[in-house]
């Protein structure tokens, strides 16, 4: 139930009641789909080891951004999933 590395996880942005869905990769995978978001990117920082019901802030463009960590979709640790 915590949000790892290539997690698939659905976030509600509370500043603009929006949701998103998110794969949480490694740099080198973040541009193979829009919804990769790269580990070292701000999001990414932010919601890496959060759980479901957390809220988190994340800076994007100078301002600071609300989220909550709605559902875990994919967990590979959860799903068995060790050879990532």
């Amino acid at each position: 139930d915590v949000v790892t590395m290539n997690s698939r996880v659905e976030i509600r942005n509370l500043d603009l009641s929006t949701d998103q869905i998110l794969t949480l990769v490694f740099p080198k995978d973040a541009d193979e789909t829009p919804d990769n978001t790269s580990i070292l990117g701000p999001v990414g920082m932010a919601m890496f080891g959060r759980r479901v019901g957390d809220v988190f802030c994340a800076v994007l463009n100078d301002r600071e951004a609300r989220y909550r960590v709605l559902r875990i979709l994919y967990q590979p640790e959860a799903a068995g999933d060790f050879n990532l």
